[in-house]
């Protein structure tokens, strides 16, 4: 089930903004934290958020890592770069294309993910594929409209091109068979944000609420920041009905599927 409320938060903006970023703490993980034998996909991995989650995995022992890139060169800069801090000289580290403005470009990633992450030979899980982490996502500051789809292109990637993505890599993280003994769940996490709680989602959004997107006067007329905040309220209504669909069993055998806030952080592109 969903462990999750999708209530209009009661702090403002402000206070959100104070909570996530000031008042909490960081968590460090457990010093025994070990994810040999086990495969990660983060997408939009070459920079930002997904390059220091790719360098966080790989310090934990992870065996291999897939991180997407629109772009070749910058993919391969990335992955030179988390090979040289890489502590674990027996990661295998792959940059694969994926343009999460085209939908043939997410299936076809899909169909190489199903045909090339075979089970590692010392894996725990079984599975081809044990962690998946939707990083993807823009904020646009200027109405565009993706040619591929013919919608706007923050609700495209941030909701429309996310979803697909997490729901065709669910049979992927759930493996195939029974699971070897101590092995996890799966893991599909969706990076989300805590705008989506302050949306004007019930209110100014006119409905039907996908046309609105692609309309540019009512897109404008909320602006930027607001269609921002509702591609990410939309990202936990997936996370809500994907928590309705028993992903885990009784056995705790599955996918586990979560959102988390990151707070407003330095880019890794920022000069210090």
């Amino acid at each position: 089930m969903a462990s999750m409320s999708l209530q209009p938060s009661t702090l403002s903006s402000l206070g959100l903004f104070m909570k996530s970023n000031v008042r909490m703490k960081p968590i460090p993980p457990p010093k025994d934290l070990s994810l040999r034998g086990q495969t990660a996909l983060i997408t939009g991995g070459n920079s930002g958020l997904g390059f220091e989650a790719a360098k966080q995995l790989l310090q934990h022992g992870l065996s291999r890592l897939v991180i997407t890139s629109r772009s070749a060169e910058k993919g391969k800069k990335a992955a030179d770069s988390l090979r040289a801090s890489c502590q674990n000289p027996d990661s295998e580290i792959l940059v694969w294309e994926l343009d999460m403005l085209s939908y043939d470009s997410i299936q076809q990633f899909v169909r190489r993910c199903e045909s090339e992450l075979l089970p590692l030979g010392n894996s725990v899980s079984g599975r081809g594929l044990d962690i998946a982490i939707l990083n993807a996502g823009v904020a646009q500051a200027v109405f565009a409209i993706n040619r591929s789809t013919g919608h706007e292109e923050t609700f495209q990637t941030n909701y429309l091109s996310t979803a697909l993505l997490a729901i065709l890599l669910l049979p992927l993280l759930k493996g195939k068979g029974k699971p070897k003994v101590g092995s996890k769940p799966g893991r599909l996490s969706i990076v989300g944000s805590s705008t989506g709680l302050t949306a004007a989602f019930g209110n100014r959004n006119a409905n039907p609420l996908i046309p609105s997107f692609d309309d540019q006067h009512h897109w404008e007329e909320m602006g930027a920041f607001e269609r921002y905040s509702v591609s990410k309220t939309l990202v936990m209504v997936l996370l809500a009905q994907l928590g309705k669909q028993e992903l885990v069993d009784e056995d705790g055998n599955g996918v586990q599927v979560n959102a988390f806030e990151p707070g407003f952080v330095r880019g890794t592109n920022c000069k210090k």
